[in-house]
């Protein structure tokens, strides 16, 4: 057994190598810890357990008896447990039973138990090993795992929110996920297995945990027909937010289902966490029946009951403490700036319960109370917060059966090809039915000038569940204020649904300082007199200034966090800064502030520091020629995260590495990115490292629907690494046009924010350009933080660049050649723009010069071609660039500079 998973019900598994000696056949070692007996004499096995449930634990060592009938025999038992740990396992317990096994008991089950009446008291989180020996032969073992992240309850699952729990048909392996067709009825005479397939969000996000399953098929007179229990591990380390988990009961050639009714549940950890019925019939039907969950069961009924009570006094709405106001809106607590929202949904409340007062009195309802929402605002105004607070009002006053909020965006409705677009849209509201549907940047799906666009028909799709859907799911539409009011006239039927708009201003000045201080003090920070002073002048210029990329809150998280890096930097130039007292390590100057470049948070991670790779890496980016701010930003950050490590600050939490490369062709851009993904691993920000370079050519697709899939596999294979996006501003299409190319940027800011931290994208290019570009899309400006200018080379530099590329080559120029090459180079600078092309030109010169080099040699006879000659650059094979520049330079040709006449 290992953390790969194990399947506890496989009929195999514990026969393949089961210990057999004249006495005895060891049958299975299993764990428990409720003493509940059930009616076949079992207990509840498991083997995943919370510590807080823990005082003793419970095995059962069980085996065959082959004396049956024949004998009595004596047995000696051995029980060991074991802490399995990095290094060695650990031995907790020792335990020894003598035993006469009579030659009436065919199978035979001993119990051993160790632990403390105090739950939790002597287990620890982690992996553990029981081992059982029989008359000195090692007869079974088993592994269990103990975590610490909270009981599950039928009404509170910390682990886990369930979305959905569908059937499909296949055969000993499941087909794929993309070809699975869910059925509600299956064929008696053609289904081979049937497969339940449950999915569900990880609540732990960033921490890896084992989950126990057990699947369990009942037909119609609630008799078990099949059961199957696996252990799996669960993690969101890596892009992991939603698992499948999947299970069967069946024969691959053998029709072993006749027609009846069945159901089937799904246990976790010892509490039925889903359900859903299906058929066998005559023929399959698509689609999937209700999902029932905890929730939705408490739901109905609470309804049936509020039905029999429907003619009393609704005393709960009066007097009821978890329905008041203050608790409703305690989700909302500390958050600066959202009064207006805040007595919105004061107001909200006190309808709804007016209308529930009214029906408690017999007097007729005002109508179906409207749940959907438009939420309007620029980034980090705290939309999904208030999305997260209202699932829990809609629950909590009885509107919805779950107090879940799934997110979702235009990749995740729309699909590539004709007829795929439905059931994506269809698969997102059976994952959100229940609770909230938020859709983020939802303009997203409402492209006017795209008749062909699927945007049209995933709305249609969302509209019609709104009219003519059971009633148990909202729909919140957010994003920007203006492109929101475009989208709601974009169909007609969008007005109509949406009843409740809430408006997110952006902060005022003061705000944003009250917000600065709770993120300062979070981090343990203390703004200075002087430095708060300064930071209230900067944000007030960044709200004068702002535009629909203002980041609100999140600007001033980065700022914060900038002002960190640039206290951490201070400190480290300090003369012994061990010696520093605490408040001379926390405190922001005016220094720290006023030198502010904003970057964005990442999440945790511990990754220790590769010296030897850290040291090679920085070793090259020294040797490069020139770019002396960028080598210098860089030795700054290694400065900084040595520093956090040595204090044990959460580095990822702090700091972004998303960057903007700009300047002219040649500058070291490409190169400075590889070593910068090198150097990120190194100190442990990315898990891999590796490089993936890109163009528009490989991020946009040439149909409708194809973009957004393209883009997401190009950010998954840069997971752990760099997505490097040359050219970057050839994304950028005007509005109005049928261009994808910000659909492409549409996905990509998705995913930097949703995966903070796993990956760094750098996008490059033109100056110009790519300034223009940063301000096309609303949300560029805000996530892209760290601007890297590289400066065109100097003519030295350049010759400094030549001398390298003849070494390389085992080339050396005489003097005369170099002089030459020198003022060549000092021309083709004085007289450049902004697209010559620094490096990129000198390797074109050098690819001429050798060439006119081995022409020379070709022309000589061999008995006179030395190996200094053959060595050695001469004047006349660098004689032709005497003079005025020949156009060498390196001049881009796409239309994109041509239709903005960038010159």
């Amino acid at each position: 057994m290992d953390q790969d998973g194990i399947n506890i019900s496989d009929p195999n598994y514990f026969s393949d190598s089961l210990p057999s000696t004249a006495q005895y056949r060891s049958k299975c070692l299993e764990t428990y810890v409720s003493q509940l007996v059930l009616s076949d004499n079992k207990r509840i096995y498991r083997r995943v357990f919370e510590r807080e449930e823990l005082s003793f634990l419970y095995v059962d060592f069980t085996f065959y008896n082959k004396k049956f009938d024949e004998e009595d025999w004596e047995a000696s038992l051995s029980f060991e447990l074991y802490l399995l740990t990095e290094v060695e396992p650990i031995m907790l317990d020792f335990a020894q039973q003598i035993r006469t096994i009579g030659k009436n008991e065919n199978i035979v089950t001993i119990t051993d138990n160790w632990g403390n009446e105090e739950p939790g008291k002597v287990w620890q989180v982690g992996k553990y090993r029981y081992d059982v020996w029989v008359n000195g032969n090692m007869a079974e073992s088993c592994i269990f795992y103990i975590q610490d992240y909270g009981v599950v309850l039928p009404s509170a699952n910390p682990y886990l929110n369930v979305y959905s729990l569908r059937l499909f048909e296949s055969g000993e392996k499941p087909v794929s996920p993309g070809d699975r067709h869910y059925l509600s009825c299956f064929r008696h005479d053609a289904t081979r297995f049937v497969w339940a397939e449950i999915e569900f969000e990880n609540r732990l996000q960033g921490q890896q945990w084992m989950g126990e399953f057990t699947f369990c098929f009942y037909n119609d007179a609630r008799m078990l027909i099949a059961m199957q229990n696996m252990v799996v591990p669960v993690s969101t380390l890596g892009n992991n937010k939603t698992f499948r988990i999947e299970a069967k009961h069946g024969h691959e050639t053998q029709v072993t289902w006749v027609k009846d009714m069945y159901t089937v549940e799904v246990w976790f950890l010892g509490i039925k966490i889903a359900s859903t019925a299906f058929e066998v019939g005559d023929k399959d039907r698509y689609g999937s029946n209700r999902l029932e969950t905890p929730q939705t069961k408490q739901a109905t009924e609470t309804e049936k009951i509020n039905n029999e009570k429907s003619k009393l006094p609704d005393k709960s709405i009066t007097e009821g403490d978890s329905l008041s106001e203050e608790n409703l809106l305690a989700g909302l607590n500390g958050m600066v700036g959202l009064e207006a929202i805040r007595r919105k949904l004061a107001d909200y409340i006190a309808y709804v319960k007016y209308n529930k007062l009214r029906k408690s009195r017999g007097m007729e309802d005002d109508g179906a109370i409207n749940l959907h929402a438009v939420f309007m605002g620029n980034p980090g105004t705290g939309k999904t917060t208030v999305a997260r607070t209202l699932g829990k009002i809609y629950y909590q006053l009885g509107l919805l059966p779950r107090d879940t909020v799934f997110e979702a965006d235009r990749s995740s409705l729309i699909g590539r090809y004709i007829g795929e677009t439905a059931p994506m849209t269809q698969d997102v509201i059976e994952k959100a039915r229940g609770g909230i549907l938020f859709i983020d940047e939802a303009y997203a799906l409402s492209k006017k000038h795209d008749e062909k666009d699927f945007g049209r028909e995933s709305l249609e799709i969302i509209l019609k569940e709104m009219s003519d859907g059971p009633g148990d799911l909202a729909v919140i539409v957010a994003g920007y204020p203006r492109e929101m009011k475009g989208f709601l006239e974009f169909n007609p039927g969008l007005k109509s649904r949406f009843h409740n708009i809430y408006e997110f201003p952006d902060y005022l000045p003061d705000e944003l300082l009250r917000i600065a201080e709770v993120k300062a003090a979070r981090k343990g920070l203390i703004i200075g007199h002087e430095a708060y002073y300064t930071l209230e002048q900067i944000l007030t210029e960044e709200f004068r200034r702002r535009d629909l990329s203002f980041g609100n809150a999140r600007l001033v998280g980065s700022i914060i966090e900038s002002a960190q890096l640039n206290l951490g930097v201070r400190i480290m130039n300090m003369p012994h800064p061990e010696n520093l007292d605490t408040k001379t390590l926390c405190t922001l100057t005016r220094e720290d502030i006023g030198r502010v470049s904003l970057k964005p948070g990442i999440r945790k991670a511990d990754l220790p520091i590769n010296e030897e790779l850290l040291s090679n890496s920085l070793s090259l980016l020294n040797q490069l020629t020139g770019i002396e701010r960028v080598k210098q930003e860089i030795h700054d950050l290694v400065k900084l995260v040595r520093y956090q490590k040595e204090i044990n600050s959460n580095i990822l939490n702090t700091y972004s590495l998303h960057n903007v490369f700009m300047g002219n062709p040649g500058t070291g851009k490409t190169t400075v990115a590889r070593l910068m993904a090198q150097i990120f691993k190194a100190l442990g920000l990315l898990e891999r490292g590796h490089l993936v370079e890109v163009n528009r050519e490989n991020l946009v697709a040439g149909h409708v629907g194809q973009t957004a899939i393209k883009t997401k596999e190009v950010v998954d294979n840069a997971m752990g690494g760099v997505l490097f996006i040359d050219e970057a501003y050839s994304l950028f299409s005007p509005r109005g046009t049928s261009d994808f190319g910000n659909e492409a940027v549409e996905v990509i800011l998705k995913r930097m924010e949703d995966d903070r931290g796993q990956f760094a994208v750098i996008m490059a290019g033109y100056t110009q350009e790519m300034q223009i570009f940063i301000d096309s899309n609303p949300g560029l400006r805000s996530r892209f933080d760290n601007y890297i200018l590289f400066d065109d080379y100097s003519s030295a530099e350049l010759v400094y660049i030549a001398r390298s590329m003849l070494a390389e080559k085992g080339l050396t120029p005489t003097q005369e050649a170099l002089e030459l090459l020198q003022k060549y180079f000092e021309l083709n600078v004085q007289q450049s723009d902004r697209f010559f092309g620094n490096a990129r030109f000198v390797r074109k010169v050098i690819e001429k010069a050798t060439r006119n080099q081995l022409l020379r040699l070709g022309s000589t006879l061999p008995s006179q071609r030395t190996l200094e000659i053959m060595q050695t650059l001469t004047l006349d094979d660098v004689y032709e660039f005497r003079g005025t520049p020949d156009g060498l330079q390196t001049r881009p040709v796409i239309g994109f500079i041509k239709r903005n006449k960038l010159q």
